[in-house]
């Protein structure tokens, strides 16, 4: 599906593509590792592919531009008043900065809107998971600490940063407690 230039009228389109992209996989695995329980978790699964979906595009943004892809919602771009080859400069205006904020604030609400639909009981099974959201939420949360230089570069996390997350989701007391009562 990337391989043509794409283009995204509205963020309905765009939330399209993200699940086609990322909630797909999100439910297949899902479906393996929750087993019975998979249907409890299809919500948690679509919002969390969605969510990183939506951070990927954001990292990439600039890179993506360069190659002819704009995945930012063509509505979005013209209610900042942003234009596709601003993307493509390499350097952030004030109305593509603002533009950046608005999709980050986006992305950093399906974050909560997963994290709140992950079902009691399922955390254990779906600590994998948790590390995903949680190593991409810290994604986002850099690039917009360093004031999305994505434009620019591509942010990133380290290789120990990561697998640090993925220990403390493992090591997370509520998953513990879980994993012990089961």
């Amino acid at each position: 599906q990337d391989l043509e230039p794409r283009r995204y009228a509205t963020f309905e389109d765009l939330y399209a593509y993200c699940y086609q992209v990322a909630s797909s996989v999100g439910l297949v695995c899902v479906s393996v590792l929750a087993g019975p329980d998979a249907p409890r978790a299809e919500t948690y699964a679509e919002l969390t592919g969605v969510a990183v979906q939506l951070t990927n595009v954001l990292r990439d943004v600039g890179e993506d531009a360069r190659r002819g892809r704009v995945y930012l919602p063509q509505e979005d771009l013209r209610a900042f008043g942003v234009e596709e080859a601003e993307l493509a400069a390499g350097r952030a205006s004030p109305a593509v900065e603002r533009l950046l904020r608005f999709e980050g604030r986006r992305a950093a609400e399906y974050y909560e809107l997963a994290g709140a639909a992950l079902p009691p009981g399922l955390g254990p099974r779906l600590f994998f998971a948790e590390a995903l959201r949680e190593t991409y939420r810290r994604l986002l949360g850099r690039i917009e600490a360093e004031r999305w230089p994505v434009l620019e570069r591509r942010v990133t996390l380290g290789a120990l940063e990561k697998a640090g997350i993925a220990l403390r989701r493992r090591l997370d007391p509520r998953t513990f407690v879980a994993e012990v009562a089961s």
